[in-house]
This record gives C-alpha cells, sequence and structure tokens, in this order.
C-alpha cells in the first residue's frame, strides 16, 4: 500500500487518509440516495449498491479471527438483502420481472437464507406464470430449512401455498 495513504494517528499507530474509500461506504452512500427516495435517480441508486455487493461479505477470511467484525458483518448483509428487496419490489411494480429477478439473486449471494428475498422470487414466478421456477425455489427454499434446521416464517409458509394453489401446482406446497 502506497505510504500516502496512511497518516500517523500516534506513535506508531497509523490510519487511512480521507482520500480512501470502500465499497461499504460506496454502498451505504448509494442506499442512502436509494431507499429514502423515489424515482430514476433513486432506483439507479439502488441498482448501483447492488452491483458493489459479490457474496457474503468477508466470506474468504478465517472467520475466527475476525470475530469482532461479525456485528458489521451482519449489518452489510441486512442493508443488501433490503436493496435486493426494495429494488426487486420497484421493478415488479413496473413490471420488469428480469430486473427483479436479477436483484433478487445478487441479494441470496449475500444471504442464501433470506425468506424475504425467497417470497420476491415467488411473487416474481407466480406473475410471470412461472410454474417450473416457482416449484424449484419451494424446494430449494425446503431444502435448505432442511439443512439448517428451520422452519420457514408462517408468512412464507402462507404466501407459497397461495400461490401454489392460484398457479395449480400440485403437490410442492410447504408446512
Amino acid at each position: 500500500l502506497d505510504s500516502s495513504f496512511m497518516v500517523p494517528v500516534s506513535d506508531g499507530v497509523y490510519s487511512f487518509n480521507a482520500d480512501v474509500t470502500a465499497d461499504w461506504h460506496q454502498f451505504q452512500d448509494l442506499y442512502a440516495k436509494g431507499m429514502h427516495h423515489h424515482g430514476e435517480d433513486a432506483d439507479t441508486a439502488l441498482a448501483h449498491a447492488l452491483a458493489l455487493v459479490r457474496g457474503r461479505p468477508f466470506s474468504g477470511i478465517d472467520q475466527s479471527r475476525y470475530a469482532w467484525a461479525e456485528h458489521n458483518i451482519q449489518e452489510m448483509i441486512s442493508a443488501s438483502v433490503d436493496v435486493a428487496h426494495e429494488l426487486a419490489m420497484r421493478r415488479m411494480s413496473a413490471r420488469d420481472f428480469r430486473a427483479a429477478a436479477s436483484a433478487v439473486s445478487i441479494g441470496l449471494t449475500c444471504d442464501i437464507q433470506a425468506e424475504l428475498l425467497y417470497r420476491d422470487l415467488f411473487q416474481i414466478y407466480s406473475e410471470t406464470g412461472d410454474r417450473a421456477g416457482l416449484e424449484r425455489t419451494a424446494h430449494q427454499l425446503n431444502r435448505i430449512s432442511t439443512e439448517t434446521g428451520l422452519d420457514s416464517s408462517p408468512e412464507t409458509v402462507a404466501l407459497l401455498n397461495a400461490l401454489l394453489a392460484a398457479n395449480s401446482v400440485v403437490g410442492t406446497a410447504i408446512a
């Protein structure tokens, strides 16, 4: 690292100067511009924020060495899921289901267990008449629930069962 990016804080302790930024800071700025406003510029900000998401934060590190960062990691995951959901909702309302599904997919790379995003996918597949997609996503959520030992929320179960019934997909409902 170029030493011009480091400034002394105290004897032997250095910090980055203000010119050093991180994706997380950019994400937070875009989050604020997109989540609290509406319109094309806000949607663009959300899309740019989501483009910074490349999977679960800090997934490539030894988690035991960075236990102190767990709160920050969870904050990043929650914010990424929120952006994915919000952008998906906005794209669905504009009937841009491909962009909505893309937003959800990126969010799921960050948190594969985010039921909020599965509910979004259920709605996307239902709206587009993609019975196979709805069924496939229901099976994926069932598999994750089995692996983690966690039951799906009543809200998720009710939505899925209603959409499955409305789309006449037999034998896929979850309990």
